[in-house]
């Protein structure tokens, strides 16, 4: 066991004594003031350690400056929706209709010659049946010579309902509306072709020739009416443009 001299007499202070056996001396704790020492020690350190540290943030703020956002580097929200209404019209703004087209038919005879005035084609205004889901359809006017003629063609033979069978053809009546007007009109189909044939030419003809449009209904045999729009944009000249070449043949 540790010991320690007495100051006074000498003489040897087990560890833990509060005073000397021989003398009575009484024995100083060591101990705390060791233990307040270092306490305090520690708490100084701490406490110069903090005062540093903020010196060296304060000096740092001071040489850089405070924090300024500028309100140009931020752009500003836009409360004019113009620009992008304008780029949302045109990507929605629908292409405009293609203009109607001519061509030349030549038979097995050199002078059998027709030509037509055809509009673009056209797909159904909504879905059809299955068998004809692929169905396209045209309006058309053709001359040879001085005969001229109006129909609606289709890339399959259409099959509809309500109409009168004749000899080796079909009649259908239907509701035409050229434009802004209606007009009761008579159609006729050769049976199992691909044309629907206007019974009143001269009239047919005129009206394709003035009006916009023509948006026609057609009674499918299946039970489901079928409609078509026809735009009319260049069928006045194409017309004047197949009757000059009908006129110049023999």
């Amino acid at each position: 066991m540790a010991s320690m001299e007495c100051k006074d007499c000498g003489e040897q202070i087990e560890e833990g004594a509060t005073e000397c056996p021989k003398c009575g001396t009484p024995v100083s704790n060591k101990i705390l003031p060791i233990i307040f020492s270092v306490i305090l020690s520690v708490i100084i350190f701490i406490g110069v350690a903090l005062y540093f540290d903020m010196s060296e943030s304060t000096t740092s703020s001071a040489d850089h400056g405070p924090i300024i956002i500028s309100t140009s580097d931020i752009s500003p929200i836009s409360t004019d929706s113009s620009a992008d209404e304008s780029k949302t019209e045109k990507v929605k703004k629908p292409l405009p209709p293609a203009e109607w087209t001519v061509s030349t038919s030549r038979s097995g005879r050199a002078n059998d010659i027709s030509n037509f005035a055809t509009s673009p084609t056209i797909k159904p205004m909504e879905e059809i049946s299955y068998q004809y889901r692929n169905i396209k359809a045209w309006m058309s006017i053709g001359c040879k010579k001085d005969v001229e003629w109006a129909f609606v063609g289709f890339n399959m033979s259409p099959i509809l309902g309500n109409t009168i069978t004749e000899d080796g053809y079909d009649v259908i009546t239907t509701i035409v509306e050229w434009g802004d007007s209606q007009k009761k009109t008579i159609l006729t189909q050769e049976w199992s072709s691909n044309y629907l044939h206007f019974s009143n030419r001269a009239d047919a003809i005129l009206r394709l020739s003035t009006s916009d449009s023509v948006f026609i209904k057609l009674n499918w045999l299946e039970g489901q009416t079928v409609k078509f729009k026809f735009s009319l944009k260049g069928s006045t000249s194409a017309l004047r443009s197949i009757r000059k070449s009908c006129a110049t043949l023999d």
